[in-house]
This record gives C-alpha cells, structure tokens and sequence, in this order.
C-alpha cells in the first residue's frame, strides 16, 4: 500500500502496556506510578456568621473521588464536563480503591479564649454520591460530637471514615458546623485537614 505523507502509518495491534485490559472490566488500566494518595488543606480561620447570640461557623471538605480507578464511569459529572459541573479531587489511596482512607481535622485555638468553648455544639454531616460528583447529597443525618472536643487541650484531632463498610464510596466530602447559643463571640478556631 502506498501513503501520501503526512499519513499515520498503520501500527500492529499491540494490547499490552496501557492498553492490557485482559477481562475488559475497567475503561481503562489503573494508573502506573502513581504517588502516595493524599490531600491536605491549608490552615484555614473559622468565619462566624449570625447575629448573637446565635452563631454558626461551617466548614466544608471538597468532594473526594475515592475511587478514581473507576475512570471514564461519569469522572467528573454524569451531566458531562461544563464549567458548573462539580469536580472532585481525586485520592489514590488503596492503589485507587480507597481502602483504608481516613479524614483527619485538626482544630487549634480552643483554649485562646476561656469562655470558646461554653455552650458550644459540634455536628457533623457527610455528603456521598455513588456515581455522580454532581449529584452528591446528604447521607447521614447531623450528628452531635461536641464531645470529641477537650476542653483542657488546646486543639483536637477528628477522625472521618467514609460510607462503604471499608471500601468507600465513590464521591465523599463531609461538613462539620460549630454553633454558639448562648453568650455568643467570635473565636479564633483554625482548622487543618488532610485525608490519606
């Protein structure tokens, strides 16, 4: 046969390296050489909203793809890849997986005031979506864990296990709101997260 150049020339059909998918299971072969799967966040400052004495500071973790793996199983929006569609960060923790991941929040500063933590309530509230970053709702109901809080300890570490019984979910993001109702001032609550 004869091409006029420039033309691809015809390739053998070779099902190795990034293409080996024997079984077919997957769109695509997990990624090779991939680094340890982590995310952390920045220290970050409570923002207090409200008027007192009610006041509610948030915070938020980004959407996580725990199982990015699942490559190309709608990866970043079943709706397809808009501006608004919702992203996720994806975590290759179990080789792809997820087993075994934890979130891990760190608050500093609860002892800078004498009175930060009176009449304070802690809940938290996990997000999840089994295919869909942009579908991602609510899966649990609002849990107090004020409790896991010190109050003889300048900061706390909380640990986050996500929906799935050990292999996760895939989309995952977790919130946790801190309410003051009584005697109400701002506090300077920091925040520090990291999920590995």
């Amino acid at each position: 046969m004869t091409y006029k150049l420039p033309f691809p020339q015809p390739q053998t059909y070779d099902p190795s390296g990034q293409w080996r998918n024997p079984a077919t299971t997957l769109p695509m072969p997990n990624g090779a050489n991939m680094p340890v799967g982590c995310w952390f966040s920045g220290r970050i400052n409570l923002s207090w909203s409200g008027v007192a004495p009610n006041l509610t500071a948030r915070w938020r973790s980004p959407i996580f793809d725990l199982r990015p793996n699942l490559r190309q199983f709608y990866s970043n929006g079943s709706q397809g890849n808009t501006n608004t569609t919702q992203r996720a960060v994806p975590v290759w923790v179990g080789g792809g997986s997820g087993g075994g991941g934890k979130l891990y929040i760190q608050i500093s500063n609860l002892l800078d005031d004498a009175n930060a933590l009176d009449n304070m309530v802690l809940t938290s509230q996990e997000y999840a979506h089994i295919a869909d970053p942009g579908a991602v709702v609510t899966v649990s109901p609002s849990e107090d864990i004020t409790t896991s809080i010190n109050s003889t300890v300048g900061s706390a570490i909380l640990t986050f296990t996500p929906t799935g019984e050990g292999t996760p979910v895939r989309f995952w993001s977790l919130e946790l709101v801190f309410t003051k109702r009584v005697g109400a001032t701002t506090f300077p609550f920091k925040i520090e997260a990291a999920y590995y």
